[in-house]
């Protein structure tokens, strides 16, 4: 009765797809009760269990392939006061002659920027997961920020000037936006469902 209110609440669109929910999950416990005994750490090293151990270690990693390491290190990334000296031990200046990239205060506010905007793409979320399939919005996301740190990579490697490095300033915010609001919270979706009740 507690797990049928729970899928109700949940957003279930009618009575019959609540049961066919609840028969689904009573049948997965029965199923896992057949394999019987106690589960050791062993398990998640055998079959299938391997299989859902290796699917969510990758999900885990991929997290700071796709984003999450800009998404997490923004502010270091935002103040970059200086760059490496030049030839003549001299720091390298923009086309204005003031000293490439973001002060400390407009560092802090991107900051906050970021933040807020992290937090409303993870409010988008929770519609979006209802809306499309796990696996659309894990591709999906994966592929555009890919793409974005791409061209942050490329902006990053041509001379710096104070428009390129508010350039990356702006692709990380991107980043972590799209990284907020798909693969960080869907990542642990995909998790949370990947595993066996048992183990």
């Amino acid at each position: 009765d507690e797990a049928q209110r729970s899928i109700e609440r949940l957003g279930s669109k009618s009575p019959e797809h609540t049961q066919q929910t609840l028969a689904m999950m009573e049948r997965t416990v029965e199923i896992e009760a057949q394999q019987g005994g106690a589960p050791t750490l062993m398990d998640l090293l055998k079959g299938t269990d391997l299989r859902r151990t290796i699917i969510t270690c990758l999900m885990y990693a991929s997290q700071n392939f796709a984003g999450n390491l800009i998404a997490n290190q923004a502010t270091f990334f935002f103040e970059r006061e200086k760059f490496p000296f030049n030839d003549n031990g001299q720091a390298p200046v923009t086309d204005s002659g003031a000293e490439a990239g973001i002060s400390p205060d407009r560092a802090f506010d991107l900051n906050l920027i970021n933040s807020c905007l992290q937090f409303i793409a993870n409010a988008l979320s929770w519609p979006l997961t209802a809306w499309f399939r796990r696996r659309t919005i894990y591709l999906y996301g994966t592929a555009v920020n890919v793409t974005l740190l791409m061209i942050l990579g490329i902006v990053a490697s041509i001379p710096q000037t104070s428009g390129t490095n508010y350039a990356q300033a702006v692709l990380g915010i991107i980043i972590s936006f799209v990284y907020a609001g798909a693969l960080g919270p869907i990542s642990y979706t995909i998790i949370a469902e990947t595993s066996t009740v048992r183990l």
